[in-house]
């Protein structure tokens, strides 16, 4: 009975996971991956998806409705058996209305059009490795999204508006290193 216990557990089988879609698909970002609000507000979203094993990511989701705001920390845990991601760990708290707008005007550079803008064709950097930066502002009828790279320009200043987030409901044992990679014991 122990070793069927056991061998249960090594297969995956006792966790609660959504089943893998009918048909193949490519990994998803992790942005994608948690559900919209139950109710539309204005969000800002910003993912974490570190070059890394076991796969993990993090989403980080400050949403205001009104004159209510919520934070919420999801860390994701890749299934390499149908590409998605799953929920591994959530945090979410009541946030004020002025750590909305804080926000807002600190990811500011990161959602305005760059100057020259279409003249200056800049065909980008180029990063092989690190970790891949999703941010994501919206509200009814408009979205913008910008990809980066931690290691890019610019890609730690904007980790670090969100890591200074995870850091006010994530227990300091469970917070990832500042490029989001999962912190290993010395």
């Amino acid at each position: 009975m122990l070793v069927a216990l056991f061998a249960l557990l090594l297969s995956g089988a006792a966790a609660a996971q959504a089943p893998c879609p009918a048909t193949r698909q490519p990994m998803p970002p992790a942005i994608d991956s948690i559900a919209a609000p139950a109710i539309p507000a204005e969000t800002i979203a910003f993912a974490a998806t570190p070059w890394e094993f076991p796969g993990r990511a993090w989403v980080v989701r400050l949403t205001r409705r009104g004159a209510q705001a919520r934070l919420e920390i999801v860390r994701l845990r890749r299934r390499f058996d149908c590409n998605a991601w799953d929920p591994e760990t959530r945090w979410e708290a009541p946030a004020a209305p002025a750590d909305f707008t804080a926000t807002a005007e600190a990811i500011a550079p990161w959602v305005t059009v760059p100057p020259g803008f279409p003249d200056r064709r800049n065909p980008g950097e180029i990063t092989l490795d690190g970790t891949a930066l999703e941010l994501r502002v919206g509200t009814s009828g408009w979205r913008i999204d910008r990809a980066l790279n931690h290691y890019g320009e610019r890609g730690a200043a904007l980790s670090a508006v969100f890591r200074r987030l995870a850091e006010r409901l994530v227990p300091p044992d469970e917070l990832p290193a500042e490029d989001w990679r999962t912190r290993r014991a010395p």
